[in-house]
């Protein structure tokens, strides 16, 4: 222990005055609760809250741009060919038959 703590525990316990317990508590009681506000949520920093819906903005536009029309023949061609290569890549069952699909992309 050092010396602070040495004092502190030489020291004898006073009660508190006896009010004051009383006093404490209606002041409390007087007080009203704050209304929760949406700048609760956004208090610590209302800039970064910001930023980030800015960003999820941002990523939605440029996922619904570029995705090609649904009666596009390329998008059906492409979707082929990734269905063909996932059927071609579920048969493989050994190794041997991999580098024999690896050699075949080649």
């Amino acid at each position: 222990m050092n010396d602070f703590e040495q004092k502190l525990a030489r020291q004898a316990f006073r009660e508190p005055p006896a009010g004051l317990r009383s006093e404490i508590l209606r002041a409390c009681a007087g007080a009203a609760p704050a209304a929760w506000t949406w700048r609760d949520w956004l208090w610590p920093s209302p800039q970064a809250w910001a930023a980030l819906a800015a960003l999820w903005l941002i990523f939605a536009a440029v996922q619904f741009a570029d995705r090609p029309p649904a009666s596009s023949s390329a998008f059906a061609a492409q979707s082929a060919l990734e269905n063909d290569t996932a059927a071609t890549f579920l048969t493989v069952r050994n190794t041997r038959d991999f580098r024999h699909v690896l050699d075949l992309a080649n």
